[in-house]
């Protein structure tokens, strides 16, 4: 028998919508403590939650929300 064609792949990552949400939240919020409202970028959030932009996209639709 031969070995599995790719053998490096990893598994998907399966949060919830809701654990998802907490977490950007999270981030946001020590975004927010620690370079203001202002300053605090999709990007800084995206960064601090080890998520990506699109990530946050999807689940809010803009820095208001």
């Amino acid at each position: 028998m031969s070995p599995p064609a790719n053998p490096t792949r990893t598994k998907r990552r399966t949060a919830s919508k809701e654990q998802r949400q907490a977490q950007l939240i999270k981030a946001t919020i020590r975004s927010i403590a620690k370079h203001g409202l202002s300053e605090t970028t999709m990007a800084t959030v995206a960064g601090k939650a080890g998520l990506s932009q699109g990530i946050i996209n999807l689940h809010f639709q803009s820095k208001e929300r």
